[in-house]
């Protein structure tokens, strides 16, 4: 065979190997449960760029208008008998984007074990407790939490413990076709409503810092600009999801972008208000905390390295980027974030006792004590 015909030859292969890649994600027969509030809508909108044909079940009670032009299938998940019917039907992937009730996940699993060849779960990076945030660099292989068996009445669990039994649920009746996926607090608009509104993700935790930036004046920043701190973007969530079910990769993935205290100040910093001027002064953790001032609470964003739980923002995400995570700029997660912020949220009360932010309240006080003390 001649170098030209040898060379059309490989060309010819690879361009009929990608074809065949691209009709087959674009037979793919995915069953979303959910899909239609926040994180699910950025799935189904990736999920339908990769051509997949597409069926959302849900009570079509939330965003019933949204995505028309798909088959919907109307039924309770807490249901066993509407959750059944799905069976009637193979299905090459489903995802599970609904975090209230892991016997919700119990019954689904069970019942399409042997009629869904990939099982998706969106859960949370809650899974590994506060024990192992004690370590840096935290990776997907750490032991969770033990739990008792799954109780009866599974309404009185805390957050935490819904995504392990979950997480449980699914590895038992899915052991080598499933994949987890653990982001951390997610940033993002949901495409129903354009809103940051979320019933798990407060407004003041993810806004307090660019609120405060545009306010401009003398900033309380918090311990070291070597400090890190952990987000989620939700569409590179929704991406990673989508790329890896296609691949059909199995395990669990930490899912989320990693930036120090400077990187975030400075790219809240370059989309601030026009007129802002902020000064930021830095507060070392010791001080705060004996001000009574805990991280990632009271100070949004933010944990020490310095402190026991100081792995809370230092976790590994390296498993999911080798498997090809791909990770939006912090300057469009946040530009993003901002925008539906003072379209949507302008009118929220960082000052406000109860769902507010403490900082925001003591910050004045804390940085006249602070300058007292270094003069």
């Amino acid at each position: 065979m001649s170098k030209i015909t040898r060379r059309t030859f490989l060309r010819s292969a690879a361009s009929v190997s990608l074809l065949s890649l691209l009709v087959k994600a674009a037979n793919k027969k995915v069953l979303i449960l959910g899909g239609t509030n926040f994180v699910g809508p950025n799935i189904v909108e990736s999920g339908l760029k990769k051509g997949w044909n597409i069926t959302l079940f849900n009570r079509g009670i939330t965003n019933p208008q949204m995505f028309p032009k798909l088959r919907k299938i109307i039924g309770d998940r807490l249901n066993a008998d509407d959750v059944q019917k799905l069976g009637a039907e193979n299905w090459d992937i489903l995802i599970d984007t609904w975090s209230i009730d892991p016997q919700a996940v119990k019954i689904s699993t069970q019942a399409l074990k042997d009629k869904v060849s990939h099982y998706a779960y969106v859960s949370s990076i809650s899974v590994y407790g506060s024990r192992n945030y004690q370590i840096a660099g935290l990776t997907e292989d750490a032991e969770l939490p033990k739990l008792p068996p799954f109780p009866a009445d599974s309404g009185n669990l805390d957050y935490t413990r819904r995504k392990i039994y979950a997480e449980n649920f699914v590895r038992e009746y899915f052991p080598t076709s499933h994949s987890i996926y653990r982001p951390h607090i997610i940033f993002g608009t949901d495409p129903a409503t354009g809103t940051l509104n979320n019933s798990n993700l407060r407004i003041g935790g993810r806004c307090y810092w660019l609120w405060r930036i545009d306010k401009g004046g003398n900033i309380l920043a918090p311990g070291e600009t070597t400090d890190t701190v952990q987000y989620t973007d939700v569409r590179d969530l929704a991406g990673f999801i989508t790329e890896a079910t296609n691949k059909n990769l199995n395990g669990s993935y930490n899912v989320f972008n990693t930036l120090t205290m400077k990187e975030m100040f400075d790219s809240l910093i370059s989309i601030k208000n026009r007129d802002s001027k902020p000064n930021l002064i830095q507060v070392p953790a010791s001080f705060l905390f004996q001000n009574r001032l805990s991280s990632a609470g009271d100070v949004p964003m933010w944990v020490s390295h310095s402190e026991l739980e100081k792995g809370f923002y230092q976790i590994s995400n390296a498993k999911a980027l080798k498997a090809g995570l791909q990770l939006r700029s912090a300057l469009e997660t946040f530009k993003e974030t901002k925008e539906a912020f003072y379209k949507y949220h302008s009118d929220f009360n960082f000052l406000d006792e109860q769902n507010g932010v403490k900082l925001a309240r003591v910050e004045n006080e804390l940085l006249d004590k602070w300058m007292s003390a270094k003069n």
